[in-house]
C-alpha cells in the first residue's frame, strides 16, 4: 500500500467505486457513509440514494470531456469484463434513444458500442410508435446495463474484501479529526474506472 490514507465520504455508487479504484491504485482507504448502499431499506421509505431502484446504463449522456470517447472505451471494456462475473450484476441489453424528430443525430460516443444504427424512417413499424400513437426516431445499440442493486452490493463485497475500512456514521460539517484539524468536505471530480 501507498503511505497516504484516503477517506471518502459517502456510500452510494459514486464513494465506493472511488473508494475502489483507489484501494486497486495502493492507497489505503476509509469510506465513511450515514446508511450502507448494499443494506436492505425499508419497502416504501423514500430512497436515499437515487440509484439504488434502476438498472443504469453504461452510456454517458451528460458527460462532456476532450478524450470522452477513449475514456468511454476504457469503461466499456470494464463493464465487459464485469458482464462476465455472475454477482456483479451487470447484463447486455438493447438500448434506445427516442426523439419525435425525423432527422436523428447519432451521438459521437456510440462509435464504441456494438451494433449501433437509427431508425424511424428506415423501418415500417416500431413497437413504440403503436404504443406512442405517432412515428418515432432514434438510434438503438447494444449497451451494457448494471442492475443496480445487485452491482452496489457486489461493489461493497469487493472493497470489503479488498480490506478497505467501512464507518457507518453521520460526519459533521465542523467534526474535528484525530490530529485536531477541522474536517473540510470538498467536491472533487475524479475520472475513474472500476
Amino acid at each position: 500500500m501507498k503511505a497516504k490514507k484516503i477517506t471518502v465520504i459517502g456510500g452510494g455508487v459514486i464513494g465506493i467505486t472511488t473508494a475502489i479504484s483507489l484501494q486497486e491504485h495502493g492507497y489505503k482507504t476509509t469510506l465513511i457513509t450515514h446508511l450502507r448502499a448494499d443494506e436492505s431499506h425499508p419497502h416504501g421509505s423514500l430512497p436515499e440514494f437515487a440509484t439504488l431502484f434502476p438498472a443504469a446504463c453504461i452510456v454517458p449522456h451528460t458527460v462532456e470531456m476532450a478524450d470522452l470517447l477513449e475514456v468511454f472505451d476504457i469503461s466499456q471494456r470494464e463493464f465487459m469484463h464485469l458482464a462476465t462475473i455472475p454477482e456483479a450484476g451487470v447484463r447486455w441489453q438493447p438500448h434506445y434513444e427516442l426523439t419525435a424528430e425525423s432527422s436523428v443525430e447519432i451521438p459521437a460516443h456510440t462509435r464504441v458500442l456494438s451494433h449501433c444504427e437509427a431508425f424511424g424512417s428506415s423501418r415500417d413499424h416500431l413497437p413504440f410508435d403503436a404504443a406512442l400513437g405517432h412515428r418515432v426516431y432514434g438510434w438503438v445499440a447494444d449497451a451494457l446495463f448494471a442492475e443496480t442493486p445487485i452491482y452496489i452490493r457486489y461493489l461493497y463485497r469487493r472493497y470489503l474484501s479488498g480490506g478497505g475500512e467501512l464507518e457507518t456514521r453521520k460526519i459533521e460539517r465542523d467534526e474535528k479529526t484525530s490530529s485536531g484539524r477541522c474536517c473540510q468536505l470538498h467536491w472533487t471530480l475524479v475520472p475513474f474506472v472500476v
